[in-house]
């Protein structure tokens, strides 16, 4: 989208939270140790069990990226699909960031990778009041 012959700041974020969530997608899905699969990790050391919960929230993070990429070629109004990812991502941070690895290795490194997240969380948000 071109706002006056320069890309907009929206559309750049939603570029970028997409690329984000596909590529976070397929990594998970084909079974690094990055993005969705440290929540899993964590979770699974608690528990000591395996499932598969991690490869379905691999492939729902490669589709929601994927949709939102698309979203901004097409016509696609899914305020609510965007909305469950918000809320979904919500999850992981309070699961990622304070169940397994609170204030883990350090402050600084811990605050550092929280605002990572909460970035991508104030983009996702943008993505949802623009749609409406």
């Amino acid at each position: 989208m071109k706002k006056n012959g320069y890309l907009s700041g929206q559309f750049l974020i939603q570029l970028a939270i997409g690329l984000y969530f596909a590529l976070s997608g397929l990594l998970g899905i084909m079974g690094y140790n990055q993005g969705v699969n440290q929540l899993f990790n964590g979770i699974n050391k608690l528990t000591g069990t395996t499932n598969y919960l991690p490869l379905i929230i691999s492939i729902l993070f490669a589709l929601a990226g994927s949709g939102m990429i698309l979203g901004l070629f097409l016509s696609i109004k899914n305020s609510f699909i965007y909305f469950v990812v918000f809320v979904l991502w919500i999850v992981y941070i309070i699961m990622n960031f304070f169940t397994d690895n609170f204030i883990k290795p350090n402050l600084l490194i811990w605050l550092k990778d929280l605002s990572l997240q909460l970035i991508i969380l104030a983009g996702l948000w943008n993505t949802t009041q623009r749609i409406k």
